[in-house]
């Protein structure tokens, strides 16, 4: 996954300057009930795929999102990576 996010990161994200330190930041809208948003829960319950070694890019990057940047556990999980939340609907 930290190789997925830094591959996506590099070749779509904006990069910023801090203490001539590059940072990052691409901004990810989603919707947390139209399907671009899995956790592991759903894909148990549904009896799919929970490995994300074994899925391919759209559906590891929907697993990103739920499980990790929904459920905000990216920072505690992939070191030098984090989640800001900057609007709510």
């Amino acid at each position: 996954m930290a190789e997925a996010l830094k591959e996506f990161m590099l070749e779509n994200g904006t990069v910023n300057y801090l203490h001539e330190h590059e940072i990052y930041s691409y901004l990810v809208k989603f919707a947390d009930d139209d399907g671009t948003c899995t956790t592991k829960e759903i894909l148990e319950e549904n009896g799919e795929n929970t490995d994300p070694l074994k899925m391919n890019k759209e559906e590891l990057f929907n697993y990103i999102k739920g499980e990790y940047i929904y459920k905000n556990k990216l920072s505690g999980f992939l070191n030098g990576f984090g989640a800001t939340q900057v609007e709510q609907y």
